[in-house]
C-alpha cells in the first residue's frame, strides 16, 4: 500500500497530467507549456519539476496516456466482433482507431505528429513506450490471425529487396514469431495506409476534393479487404 507522501505526489501528478490534457484539448499541442500548466493548477512553473524533470518527460507522460486510451479503443473495436472470425475483428479494430484518432484530433496530433525521429536508428522516445508497441502488437495480432485463418497469400521472401527482407526479419526474431516475411510486409502496408489515410484526414489534406472523407475511408477500406482476401472477404 502507497504511502499517504506517495499516494499525495501520484495525486499531484495526475493533477498536472490532467490540466496538461485540457490545455492540448483546447489549443493543440504548442499550448501545453510548463508554464501554462502551471498557471492552469495554482503552482510555480518550477514546482513542476519536482514532478516531471523536464517539459519533454511531461509530454512523454501524456503521450503514453492518450495512446494507452486508443489502444483500449482498437481493442473494444475488435471484441465487438464474433470472436471466432478474425476478418470483422480487425476491420473493427481498425474502423475504432479512425473513430478515436478523428474524434480526439489534437491528442492524434500529439502521439503522432511529433518532431522528427533523432538521428539514426533510435526510435523517437514517445514510439518508444508500453502503450506504443501494444498498439502495434495489437494490430500484428489480428493481422497473423487472419492470415492464419483465411491463408491470404503474401509475397514470397525471395521476391523481397534484401535490405527490407533484414529488417523484416529482425522484427520477426525479435517477436519470435514463425510467421513469413510476407506477411510482415503486407501488416506494414495495412498500417501506412490507415495512418496515412487518418493523418491527411486530421490534417486537411483532402479537402482540396472531399467534405466528406467517410466514403472514401469505408471506400478503401473495403477495396483492400477484397483486394487482399478475395471472395473470402466478409460482407460488411
Amino acid at each position: 500500500m502507497p504511502s499517504r507522501r506517495e499516494s499525495m505526489r501520484e495525486a499531484t501528478r495526475r493533477e498536472i497530467l490532467t490540466a496538461a490534457r485540457t490545455l492540448l484539448a483546447g489549443g493543440g499541442p504548442g499550448s501545453v507549456s510548463l508554464r501554462a500548466v502551471a498557471t492552469e493548477i495554482g503552482m510555480s512553473a518550477p514546482g513542476i519539476y519536482r514532478y516531471f524533470p523536464s517539459h519533454e518527460d511531461l509530454i512523454l507522460a501524456l503521450t503514453d496516456e492518450i495512446v494507452g486510451e486508443l489502444v483500449d479503443a482498437v481493442r473494444t473495436g475488435a471484441d465487438t466482433a464474433a470472436a471466432d472470425d478474425p476478418a470483422p475483428r480487425l476491420l473493427g479494430a481498425t474502423r475504432a482507431f479512425r473513430s478515436w484518432c478523428i474524434g480526439h484530433q489534437r491528442e492524434f496530433q500529439l502521439a503522432f505528429g511529433l518532431a522528427p525521429a533523432p538521428p539514426g536508428d533510435a526510435l523517437p522516445p514517445h514510439c518508444d513506450t508500453d502503450n506504443v508497441r501494444a498498439l502495434c502488437d495489437t494490430f500484428f495480432v489480428l493481422f497473423v490471425e487472419l492470415w492464419r485463418d483465411r491463408r491470404f497469400p503474401v509475397e514470397p521472401e525471395e521476391s523481397i529487396s534484401p535490405a527490407l527482407a533484414e529488417q523484416l526479419r529482425a522484427f520477426v526474431d525479435e517477436r519470435g514469431d514463425d510467421v513469413p516475411l510476407g506477411l510482415v510486409k503486407t501488416y506494414l502496408d495495412a498500417w501506412v495506409r490507415l495512418y496515412g489515410m487518418v493523418a491527411m484526414e486530421i490534417y486537411g489534406h483532402l479537402r482540396f476534393i472531399l467534405t466528406d472523407t467517410d466514403v472514401l475511408f469505408e471506400t478503401m477500406l473495403g477495396e483492400y479487404v477484397v483486394a487482399l482476401l478475395g471472395d473470402r472477404a466478409p460482407a460488411d
